[in-house]
C-alpha cells in the first residue's frame, strides 16, 4: 500500500503521459479514413398515388454513401451494412424527396455517414391501362416437309399497366417461340414482350406491368404434299362439234394439313365441266381453298385453277362420184353389141367359103381367123378403153372388179364363138 502511495502525483502523471503516447501511436499507425460504397434506394409508401390513379417513377436506382472509419476495419463495411431510402410521403411540389441513410451494422465503428445525392427526383404520371392481342413470333423453321400451322395461345390477350409515357411506346405484345426442326406439335410457357411501332422488342420499361405474366402456348404443326388436280366434264357439245381434250393450270398444288388427312389424299377432284352446246373452248376457273376438306390448307399462297376444255369442228365428209357405175353397164352394151355383129360376120364368110371350093375356102378361112382375131383384138382394146374410163370415174376398187371380170368373160367367149366358126369353115372345104 505504501508503495501506491508514494509519489502518488507522478505516477498519475506517467499514467496520463502514456495514454496520450497511445494515442498519438494509434493515430499516426491506424488513421481513421474516409470511404464509400453504392446502395441500392429503397422507396417506402409506394402505393400513396394509386388513390389517384397516378404512378410514379425515380430518375435513379442506388445512391452513394459515403462515411468515415479506421484504416484497420474498412474490410468490415460493406454497403449491407446500409440502408438508404426515400418516402414518398415527403414528395413535394418541386418532385422532390429526401434521401435517407440508416447504419444497419458496425455503428461503433462508422461516423459522418452521408447520402449523395441527398435529394431524389419523382416524376409523378397518370396510369395507362391497355389491351393488347397477344403475337407469336416464330423462332426457327419447321422440319423439310412440314410447315408451321399456327401458334395457339391462352389467353389470347393481354392488359398492360404503367405510366402513360411508357405505355405510349408499345405497339404490340407477343411471344417468342423456337420451332426449329419441330414436326409435330408442340407446348410451352413463354413470357410477354413488348415491341414498337418498327417490331423491335422494348427492354427496361419502368412501372410497367403486364397481366398475366406468364402464356400458355401450342404449336400446330403440319405435314406438306403435293397433289394432283383431277378435272371431268358433263354434257355433248353443240351438233357438228365434239370434245378434243381438256388442261388443268396449274396440274398439281403443295397442299398441307394433319399428317392422316393429307395422307390420305391422292388427288383433288375439280368441280364438274358442263359443255353442253358448246362451240367454242370452254375455260372455267375454281378457287382451290374452297375445295379443300376440313383441315387442309394450301401451303403456298392462295391459287386458282383454271380448266381450259377444247372444244372442235367435226370435219365435212364429200360424197363420191357415181358416172363411172352409170357408164358401165353402157360399155357393157357396146361389147354386147360387138359380139353380135362379129358372130355374123363370122358365120357368112363360112357359107361364102364351102360354096367357092376347097383352096379358096382354106384361104378364106384363114383371112377369117385373122379378121376375127383381129377384131378381137379390136373390141378388146375397145372394151379395155371403156373399162378403164369407167374406172377412172369410179372411186371405189368394188365397182370396177366385177366390170373387169364381165369384160374378160366376154373377150373369152368371143374367141370361143371365132375358133368355131374356122373349125366349121375348114371341114366345109
Amino acid at each position: 500500500m505504501k508503495f501506491f502511495r508514494e509519489n502518488l502525483g507522478l505516477k498519475l502523471i506517467s499514467v496520463a503521459l502514456a495514454l496520450v503516447l497511445w494515442l498519438i501511436v494509434v493515430n499516426v499507425s491506424k488513421p481513421e479514413i474516409e470511404d464509400s460504397c453504392l446502395a441500392e434506394l429503397q422507396v417506402e409508401n409506394k402505393d400513396i398515388f394509386n388513390a389517384d390513379s397516378k404512378t410514379w417513377e425515380i430518375d435513379r436506382g442506388s445512391v452513394t454513401i459515403s462515411y468515415k472509419v479506421r484504416s484497420d476495419q474498412r474490410s468490415l463495411i460493406s454497403s449491407s451494412d446500409f440502408k438508404a431510402y426515400i418516402d414518398l410521403k415527403d414528395y413535394s411540389i418541386t418532385g422532390t424527396v429526401p434521401v435517407y441513410v440508416s447504419v444497419l451494422n458496425h455503428s461503433g465503428i462508422i461516423q459522418d455517414v452521408t447520402p449523395k445525392p441527398t435529394v431524389i427526383h419523382v416524376r409523378v404520371e397518370d396510369v395507362q391501362k391497355k389491351h393488347f392481342d397477344l403475337v407469336s413470333h416464330e423462332q426457327g423453321k419447321a422440319a423439310t416437309g412440314y410447315e408451321i400451322a399456327g401458334i395457339q395461345t391462352d389467353p389470347s390477350s393481354v392488359t398492360v399497366s404503367g405510366p402513360i409515357s411508357a405505355v405510349g411506346q408499345i405497339s404490340s405484345v407477343g411471344i417468342r417461340v423456337d420451332v426449329d426442326q419441330l414436326s409435330e406439335n408442340q407446348s410451352g410457357k413463354a413470357s410477354p414482350v413488348f415491341y414498337d411501332a418498327n417490331n423491335k422488342a422494348l427492354e427496361g420499361l419502368k412501372n410497367v406491368t403486364v397481366s398475366p405474366e406468364e402464356i400458355n402456348y401450342t404449336v400446330k404443326v403440319y405435314k406438306k404434299k403435293s397433289v394432283n388436280l383431277l378435272s371431268s366434264v358433263i354434257g355433248s357439245p353443240a351438233a357438228g362439234y365434239q370434245y378434243e381434250s381438256s388442261t388443268v393450270s396449274p396440274s398439281s398444288v403443295q397442299l398441307s394439313g394433319d399428317s392422316k388427312t393429307v395422307e390420305g389424299l391422292q388427288v383433288l377432284e375439280l368441280p364438274t365441266v358442263d359443255i353442253t352446246g358448246a362451240m367454242d373452248n370452254v375455260t372455267k376457273s375454281f378457287r382451290i381453298s374452297e375445295l379443300l376438306p376440313s383441315g387442309v390448307k394450301l401451303a403456298d399462297q392462295n391459287t386458282d385453277a383454271v380448266v381450259t376444255i377444247r372444244i372442235e369442228k367435226i370435219p365435212e365428209t364429200k360424197s363420191n362420184s357415181s358416172e363411172g357405175t352409170t357408164e358401165s353397164p353402157e360399155s357393157t352394151a357396146e361389147s354386147s353389141s360387138a359380139r353380135d355383129t362379129m358372130s355374123t360376120e363370122q358365120s357368112s364368110s363360112s357359107q361364102g367359103s364351102t360354096e367357092t371350093g376347097s383352096a379358096e375356102s382354106t384361104e378364106e378361112s384363114s383371112s377369117s381367123q385373122r379378121t376375127t382375131r383381129e377384131s378381137s383384138s379390136s373390141s378388146k382394146g375397145h372394151e379395155t378403153s371403156r373399162t378403164h374410163e369407167s374406172s377412172s370415174s369410179q372411186r371405189g376398187r368394188e365397182s370396177s372388179s366385177p366390170q373387169k371380170t364381165q369384160e374378160s368373160s366376154s373377150s373369152r367367149t368371143q374367141e370361143t364363138e371365132s375358133s368355131s366358126g374356122g373349125k366349121e369353115g375348114t371341114t366345109a372345104s
